[in-house]
C-alpha cells in the first residue's frame, strides 16, 4: 500500500474517531441519516486491450446513508482512490490514484424480527491518472453490482451472507499507445460476508469480505451505517 495512501488513512480514521455523535439520529428514528468512512481493498484481473493483468485495487472513502422508512435505504460514497497491476503500467513505473464516486440502493425485507433479505444494487465510477517523465496513463472505469442475500441481526451483532454479481468497463490512455484501449474484467460471480457489530448507541464497525474472480476485504468505521 503506497505511503501517501496510509497518510490519508490515518487523518480520516481520526476525523471519524472525532466526528460529534449529532451525525448520527437515534436508532429509533428510521427517516434520518447515517455516515460511515470505508477502507477497502480488492484483488482482481483487468483486461486492457488484449493482455490480462492481475491488479489490486485500493479505497479509501466517506459515504452517506438516507434511510427511508424501514426498508429502503439510498447510500452515496466518493473518495480516493489507487491500483498497481502485474504487468502494464507498472512497467514503466507508473501506479494510477485519482477518486472514484458511487452510489448504492438497498432494499430490506424484515420478516421476523431477527431474519431478513437484503436486495442491493450500486453503481461506481472511478479516474485514476499518474506521470512519469514523459510517460502518462489515465485509467476510467464504470462498475455495476447487485447482491441478494439473508441477514440475521441479534442486539449488537448483525451477520449478512449471499450472491453477488460484478461488471466492469472502461478504457485506458497511454503516452505509449495511441488512441484508447478498452479496460474491464469479466462478469463475475462470488459469494458475499458482512460482519456488523454496533459499539455505542450509534457507532458501528463492520467487517465486508468477498471471494470469487474479485477478492476484497473492507473495514466501515460510522454512524448507524450497516454494510457499505
Amino acid at each position: 500500500m503506497k505511503p501517501h495512501f496510509l497518510w490519508i488513512v490515518g487523518v480520516s480514521l481520526a476525523a471519524v474517531m472525532c466526528a460529534p455523535p449529532s451525525l448520527a439520529q437515534d436508532s429509533s428514528s428510521f427517516d434520518s441519516i447515517g455516515a460511515a468512512i470505508s477502507l477497502q481493498r480488492y484483488q482482481t484481473d483487468f483486461k486492457i486491450g488484449q493482455g490480462t493483468y492481475g491488479t489490486t485495487v485500493n479505497e479509501l472513502g466517506m459515504a452517506f446513508r438516507q434511510y427511508f422508512g424501514h426498508d429502503f435505504s439510498l447510500a452515496i460514497e466518493a473518495g480516493y482512490t489507487d491500483l498497481s497491476m502485474d504487468g502494464n503500467p507498472a512497467q514503466l513505473n507508473l501506479s494510477p490514484h485519482g477518486y472514484f464516486g458511487r452510489l448504492t440502493a438497498r432494499y430490506q425485507w424484515w420478516f421476523t424480527g431477527h431474519f431478513g433479505l437484503d436486495f442491493t444494487g450500486t453503481g461506481g465510477y472511478h479516474r485514476l491518472e499518474d506521470t512519469s517523465g514523459a510517460e502518462n496513463v489515465v485509467d476510467r472505469w464504470w462498475s455495476y453490482s447487485a447482491a441478494a442475500g439473508p441477514r440475521y441481526q441479534w442486539r449488537w451483532f448483525n451477520v449478512g451472507a449471499g450472491v453477488i454479481y460484478r461488471h466492469a468497463s472502461g478504457d485506458e490512455q497511454a503516452s505509449y499507445f495511441s488512441g484508447k484501449r478498452s479496460l474491464d474484467f469479466a462478469r463475475t460471480t462470488g459469494a458475499y460476508l458482512d460482519l456488523d457489530f454496533t459499539l455505542s448507541p450509534h457507532g458501528t464497525f463492520g467487517l465486508h469480505f468477498e471471494g470469487g474472480a474479485r477478492r476484497s476485504i473492507a473495514l466501515v468505521f460510522g454512524y448507524r451505517f450497516v454494510s457499505p
